[in-house]
């Protein structure tokens, strides 16, 4: 399935408004927002949201692929979820068991 920028960061915002705000407020994340370093996800969040991610999307975040690069912004985490897609979407040409076309 395809998403647009704004479905991936509305659904990644809507999960940090709701588990990542610890009662501090709201606070205005932007796609470029460092939410390490602004304390709205911790290690166990993290966890959390890759658990999201994993649901709503449809993908697979491999152990590899937990790294700060990957989560710092919603952005990086947009762009970790877009590649996971593309990978994921059957290539025209490609072909199954005995040679039969996919898709």
């Amino acid at each position: 399935m395809k998403y647009t920028d704004q479905q991936i960061f509305a659904g990644l915002a809507g999960f940090l408004a709701k588990e990542g705000a610890r009662g501090e407020g709201a606070i205005a994340i932007a796609p470029e927002t460092d939410i390490v370093g602004q304390g709205l996800v911790d290690s166990v969040a993290i966890f959390k949201l890759i658990a999201f991610v994993e649901e709503k999307f449809a993908v697979t975040i491999e152990p590899d692929e937990v790294l700060l690069e990957n989560f710092k912004t919603l952005q990086a985490l947009r762009n970790l979820i877009v590649r996971k897609l593309e990978n994921a979407e059957p290539k025209h040409g490609a072909t199954g068991a005995g040679g039969a076309p996919l898709g």
